[in-house]
């Protein structure tokens, strides 16, 4: 389904945007799966402020996905400027991970527990 509406479309761009560490992880989630978009507002003139939270006050992260993020919201044709800041507010927790996040993250889990009994009932290598 092609995104219609403005919010549909900002929705869309920042479910697109990974946040790094989840990657780094082996568990590649949105900002928007991440519940790390607290929210946006759309000017009369086309000018987009959104409001990210982070999961740490110690994110080193925060620029790389801020910057991506503003650089493919610019690419919409409809907004005039884009501003993407971090709400100070640190108010994340696991459970704003959104119920597709939860799915990914809990296949993750499910292929290394696989993979730590697989190495655990291997035959060693021994004399």
């Amino acid at each position: 389904m092609t995104p219609t509406t403005m919010d549909e479309q900002i929705a869309a761009v920042l479910d697109a945007v990974l946040d790094p560490c989840s990657v780094a992880a082996g568990a590649p989630l949105s900002l928007m799966d991440m519940g790390l978009v607290r929210g946006w507002e759309v000017g009369d003139l086309g000018d987009l402020t959104v409001r990210l939270r982070v999961t740490s006050p110690l994110c080193t992260m925060a620029g790389h996905f801020i910057e991506d993020a503003q650089q493919r919201l610019s690419a919409l044709a409809q907004l005039r400027s884009v501003e993407v800041v971090v709400d100070p507010a640190l108010d994340w927790s696991p459970d704003r991970i959104s119920p597709k996040g939860q799915k990914l993250l809990d296949r993750r889990r499910q292929l290394a527990q696989q993979r730590i009994r697989g190495f655990a009932a291997a035959p060693s290598a021994g004399p």
